[in-house]
Formats: C-alpha cells, structure tokens, sequence
C-alpha cells in the first residue's frame, strides 16, 4: 500500500480539496483508496457526508492512531492512503510525514504561505527526509508571483511540481455537493488542471517505489 500526506502549516492551502481529487481520480482508476482525515475539524468527512458515491472511503482519524489506521488499511488490502492533516499542527503533520512514501505540500504564491515553507522543511527533517513536493495553489494567471514564488521554494531544496492550480470557484462549489473538482464540471479548466497535478503526483509517487 502507498500512502500520500498532505501537509501545511498554513490554513486555507487547499490539501483538502487536493487530497479528494487525489483519492477520486485513483478511485476512478480502479484503485481502492481510502482518505484518511486527521484534522479535528473533519473536512473531508464532512465532505463524504454530501457525497452520493460510496468511494472513496473517508474515515476520521486521531493523529496518534494514524499507524494503526495505515495498518488497518493494508490489511484490508487498499491500495492508497491519502492522509489529511491540519494546518497549524506539527504533531499531525510530524507522524503523517513519517508514514508517508510522499508528502504533498499545497501552498499559495503569496507571503503569508511561503514563509511557513522553512518551517515545513524542518519538520520533514524530523521525519527523516521522506520525498516531498510542493504544489503551487489558487496562483494567478497573470504577474510574476507564480515565478518568484517557485524560485523562493526551490532556494529551499524542495521539488516544485510543474504543474499549477489556479484560483477558480469550482473548487468550493464541488466540495459543496460532495464531488471533486476533477467531477464537477468534469471538462471545466479547474478538472483540467486538477488532473494534470494528480497525473504528476501519482508518476512521481510511482517513480520513488520503483527507485
């Protein structure tokens, strides 16, 4: 089994909604998944709670029970664990990191979310460095922060994915009905660029079991 974290330490980054995409698009191909929710204010479980769809798989999670839970699923023969974390919470965040084969980190090209990138580098130090790559999220189509933004996050050493996420209202609007952005619309710019991210992560996860 796999499983992917998604960490930051700053509010509003969009690991949830990247987490859904993620566990609906590997769903959609034939994957059992299950997201795993560790935030105390149950986002993504709430999430599943509007859906129609009985997959994927959403559970709560207390963040000291997160090896069991991953255990629990690997017996049961799932194939991915997608971990949802919350912001603001390096316990979470630290044992999610741990158990990962990636770790996801969506971060907007804005000040505020660039400056907590330090901090998340450290607390993948204390996890023993697992592979790690940031997603820049809700970015401009127009201006230079996407570009200064991916500069300051390479300065750091981390991978940037090559891919963006642009600030488009289907994000909000599918989580409201229970659907992936990837779902609703299905051909809409905010899917396309959804899938690109998922289809980039999903190699990248591959390419790290493999080496």
């Amino acid at each position: 089994m796999h499983a992917i974290a998604l960490l930051a330490q700053k509010g509003g980054a969009g690991k949830t909604s990247l987490a859904l995409a993620l566990a609906v698009e590997a769903s959609g191909a034939g994957r059992t998944v299950v997201v795993l929710d560790t935030d105390p204010q149950a986002s993504a479980c709430c999430w599943r709670d509007r859906r129609q769809s009985p997959d994927p798989v959403v559970t709560d999670v207390h963040p000291s029970r997160l090896r069991y839970a991953l255990d629990a699923a690997a017996a049961e023969n799932v194939d991915l664990a997608v971990i949802d974390t919350p912001p603001r919470s390096e316990s979470a965040a630290l044992e999610a990191a741990r158990a990962a084969h990636l770790v996801v980190i969506p971060c907007r090209a804005q000040a505020l979310d660039l400056e907590t990138m330090p901090n998340v580098q450290q607390l993948l130090g204390l996890a023993g460095n697992p592979p790690a790559v940031a997603v820049l999220n809700a970015v401009s189509p127009r201006g230079p922060r996407t570009a200064q933004a991916r500069r300051a996050i390479d300065r750091l050493g981390l991978q940037v994915c090559p891919h963006t996420i642009g600030h488009r209202v289907a994000w909000g609007d599918a989580s409201a009905v229970g659907l992936a952005v990837t779902e609703y619309p299905s051909r809409g710019r905010a899917a396309d660029e959804a899938r690109l991210v998922v289809q980039w992560l999903t190699q990248a996860l591959t390419q790290q079991q493999s080496g």
